[in-house]
């Protein structure tokens, strides 16, 4: 496992008291073990919490959507029957655990940042969401699929740097 120069990012030789790029002191004299080092650059650490954060605000909009589309279910549903309002129920739950989920992964991505590429390397689940929120959900539910797909970009545009933070963190 490689470690990175906390100043620079630069990749450290084992043994190194000093960064060869910036001469950084990266070795801790009260012990044996390196000092001002970190699994991966500076730059792929901001990406992950830009991922986190992202993954935040997912989660806020798909939460959001779901109690209006639940509300709006309930009160389908009070006036016009069951039938009539339950897919909309079905939908605005469903986009509810999506923004308990991608809560959840975004604080698990800041402890350890892996299988980033392949939650969005297919934009088969974010059509589908997409779909299934157009036909019985209402125009509400596209705001979310459109945000998702730009955090997928966000990832595809980044996937060097999102594959080496997934290599330091296994």
């Amino acid at each position: 496992m490689s470690k990175f120069c906390e100043n620079c990012g630069s990749e450290l030789v084992e043994g190194n008291k000093f960064c060869p790029s910036c001469g950084a002191d990266v070795y801790n004299k009260s012990s044996d073990n390196v000092n001002n080092v970190i699994n991966s650059p500076e730059k792929v650490r901001k990406l992950i919490t830009q991922l986190s954060q992202k993954n935040q605000t997912n989660a806020i909009i798909w939460g959001a959507f779901g109690v209006v589309q639940i509300i709006i279910a309930m009160c389908t549903i009070t006036y016009y029957g069951f039938a009539t309002g339950i897919w909309t129920l079905v939908v605005g739950i469903l986009n509810v655990y999506s923004g308990y989920k991608d809560f959840t992964y975004s604080k698990e991505l800041l402890k350890k940042p892996v299988a980033i590429i392949s939650r969005y390397e297919s934009a088969t689940p974010i059509v589908i969401a997409l779909i299934y929120n157009l036909i019985f959900g209402g125009i509400i539910g596209i705001a979310g699929s459109l945000y998702e797909i730009s955090i997928r970009n966000f990832v595809l545009n980044n996937k060097t740097e999102f594959e080496q933070a997934e290599k330091v963190a296994m």
